[in-house]
């Protein structure tokens, strides 16, 4: 599988790392989710339209 972003490529390298997998999947789905909530804010905007706002959301992500 191939990441779509930045973030994705370290989830496939974070797996070479000595970390316990319990604390890999914390830290990783705690670090993730304000991505998921402006990804989510910059499909709502593309919506209804609102191609500024959509394209300041995805550079501030």
């Amino acid at each position: 599988m191939i990441p779509g972003t930045p973030k994705d490529l370290l989830v496939y390298v974070a797996v070479l790392l000595p970390i316990k997998p319990i604390k890999f999947i914390l830290i990783s789905t705690f670090a993730r989710f304000p991505s998921v909530i402006i990804s989510t804010l910059v499909g709502d905007r593309l919506a209804v339209g609102d191609w500024k706002m959509s394209i300041m959301l995805y550079v501030a992500n």
